[in-house]
């Protein structure tokens, strides 16, 4: 069983998008993209498909496993780690550049 934890995306980052009134349209059950559209925000979308593809092919990265947008909210789903992710570590405990590399490597 899979843990989800749902982070939702600052809508100031796609400013006019989010003064807009765009329809959402399904494209598989994993993704959500916008119809027409600021570019920022079809980049941003973009990069979420790389990254959900990385992710199903490297066991070391938290799964990205979809996204919903709507014209109040962008809301994104990902694995839930429940030890914390590399960035926890290093902002909560200050760890040096070897035990980071040590993450990546064992």
């Amino acid at each position: 069983m899979v843990h989800v934890i749902v982070k939702r995306v600052k809508m100031e980052m796609f400013d006019h998008w989010s003064q807009s009134d765009f329809r959402v349209s399904h494209i598989d059950p994993l993704e959500h993209i916008l119809v027409g559209g600021d570019k920022r925000l079809e980049r941003f979308i973009e990069e979420f498909r790389h990254l959900h593809r990385i992710s199903l092919a490297n066991d070391r990265i938290a799964n990205f496993l979809g996204l919903y947008a709507d014209s109040r909210q962008l809301l994104i789903f990902t694995e839930y780690l429940p030890n914390g992710s590399l960035k926890d570590k290093i902002m909560n405990n200050n760890i040096n550049e070897n035990t980071a590399i040590h993450y990546f490597n064992d």
